[in-house]
């Protein structure tokens, strides 16, 4: 219980607080030592069980994140110990009201100090729990391609394919358009060719086909097939959309191995590829493919 000292206090000063009622075990009898024991027994208990849950849910082989999952698990249990601990002291004579005023200022001073850190593991907790993706998967985040290999409580790990990593933090990992390739079994990838006006586009892309159908990385269960994007001065651009399985390895592979045997095939056809008429082109004249389905 909080008094006011009725002394009138000077310009400027605080009312005084009077701690000494803040516990009175003059009523406190033998049953309630008891009751507050059994408590704090059950309270290590479910503690230690809301705990372990705690990370084991976060702990999962799709999200695994030691750190983070040791983070909430340890926070789970204090919580419940610190609730239990208050509902103990009350009968033994605590002012439940004065004790938790005082739990929740530590509480509010401990967020304020450790308030960057926190914003780290809660993101990394979110990250964590997200369905979006988890360890194993592959992203694009921030201009990086790679394999999620860790979460930790700061940061998203990335294995790239030139065999570096890169710590992504998770507070900007939240804030970013993050692109999964491997949620997915298969993924699409585009080609461009921009032919000559002079050449039929049923025989371009007849021929295309028929050398799209050998490619070992191309799936055809959706099979590879072209849609026409447009005319340029004296040509028409042709779309050629490829399925193939969704990691990034086997999506260059298949870039590689149709545009080589595209390239073949039209040349086998009379239909050169130093002909100015007949041009192919990356999509965005990168040297990966355009990722992604796009109509």
């Amino acid at each position: 219980m909080t008094d006011f000292d009725p002394t009138p206090a000077s310009s400027g000063d605080l009312p005084a607080f009077d701690f000494t009622g803040a516990l009175d075990t003059s009523s406190v009898t033998a049953a309630d030592v008891v009751a507050a024991v059994v408590i704090m027994i059950a309270t290590v208990i479910i503690a230690t069980i809301v705990g372990h849950l705690t990370r084991k849910r976060l702990s999962r082989p799709e999200t695994n994140s030691l750190q983070v999952a040791r983070f909430a698990g340890t926070g789970a249990r204090w919580a419940v110990i610190f609730t239990g601990g208050a509902l103990a002291l009350s009968f033994l004579g605590a002012d439940v009201a004065w004790l938790t005023i005082t739990i929740v200022l530590i509480i509010v001073i401990s967020v304020l100090i450790a308030k960057p850190l926190l914003e780290k593991y809660a993101a990394g907790i979110a990250l964590a729990t997200a369905t979006g993706f988890g360890i194993g998967d592959e992203i694009s985040v921030k201009g990086y391609e790679g394999e999620v290999i860790e979460i930790t409580g700061r940061s998203t790990v990335l294995r790239l394919r030139n065999g570096r990593r890169v710590h992504i933090p998770n507070t900007e990992m939240t804030d970013q358009d993050i692109v999964v390739f491997t949620t997915e079994q298969k993924r699409r990838t585009e080609i461009e060719l921009e032919i000559g006006a002079r050449h039929a586009v049923e025989s371009v892309e007849r021929v295309i086909l028929e050398a799209l159908h050998s490619v070992e990385a191309v799936n055809n269960d959706p099979a590879p097939y072209i849609r026409a994007r447009g005319f340029g001065v004296d040509s028409v651009t042709l779309s050629v959309r490829i399925w193939h399985k969704s990691d990034l390895g086997s999506g260059s592979r298949a870039l590689d191995q149709s545009v080589r045997a595209i390239a073949r095939a039209l040349d086998a056809a009379g239909m050169a590829l130093a002909d100015d008429g007949l041009e192919v082109f990356l999509h965005n004249g990168a040297a990966e493919p355009s990722l992604g389905a796009r109509d």
